[in-house]
């Protein structure tokens, strides 16, 4: 979108990008249907600055799509199930 150059190209300059996520189209449904994305960002020094203005800045950018968000379009929760089809409940205090 055109529109938004000024805040990309302030972002930019102010930040470095750390990582950008896009969401799915699900990440706000059923209320709002907006493709969207989380960008991750470090507020630059005054070198990375000068780095930046004279087009010597080069760094990587963690790029994802978040494909599952745990909920479907109608904003109902998707539980993780095992081979018979049981929801898997997890504790809080169970590890990952």
């Amino acid at each position: 979108n055109p529109n938004t150059l000024p805040v990309r190209e302030w972002i930019l300059d102010k930040f470095k990008l750390l990582a950008s996520v896009d969401l799915a189209v699900e990440a706000f449904l059923p209320q709002v249907g907006v493709q969207a994305s989380l960008l991750f960002l470090q507020k630059k020094t005054e070198v990375e600055r000068q780095l930046a203005q004279n087009g010597t800045e080069d760094y990587e950018v963690f790029m994802a799509i978040a494909e599952k968000l745990g909920k479907d379009r109608r904003g109902n929760p998707i539980y993780l199930r095992d081979e018979d089809g049981a929801e898997l409940l997890f504790s809080t205090e169970t590890e990952y």
